[in-house]
């Protein structure tokens, strides 16, 4: 089994969901619309902070993925909060850059279900976020 990487929540990216969630309630300030349909689309816009804040910052949703590995040159394992352990595929439109990652996964199993992990620096142990960037750079 190749090395197993842990998650850890990511400050860079709760800032970056409050900026883009504060953005778009605060953009909706400006509009010229009713005062009830600013104050709903804010709520849909806050519901959606928690939810995203929850599964990917805090890691405490039940289907938060909070370790993966590769299994072979095209298998990936995944295991959730409650311990499932899920056999994926690495998609094609993943991306690898120096300041994130961006890992798209498809189920191998007759359920396509797709899951994404957004990986910050800070996400992972500083070593095994440079193993992770090689790996998939050897992939691609």
């Amino acid at each position: 089994m190749a090395s197993s990487y842990r998650l850890k929540p990511s400050y860079y990216l709760a800032i970056l969901l409050l900026v883009v969630h504060g953005g778009a309630i605060a953009c909706l300030c400006f509009l010229p619309w009713p005062w009830w349909t600013k104050f709903l689309l804010s709520l849909a816009c806050l519901m959606s902070f928690i939810t995203l804040f929850c599964q990917h910052v805090l890691l405490n949703n039940p289907h938060s993925v909070i370790e993966f590995w590769q299994k072979r040159a095209d298998c990936w394992q995944l295991r959730n909060n409650i311990g499932e352990i899920s056999t994926q595929q690495l998609a094609g439109n993943s991306l690898c850059t120096r300041y994130f990652v961006l890992l798209n996964f498809v189920a191998l199993t007759k359920k396509k279900t797709r899951i994404s992990l957004i990986l910050f620096p800070d996400s992972l142990d500083f070593k095994d976020f440079r193993q992770l960037r090689r790996q998939l750079h050897r992939v691609n």
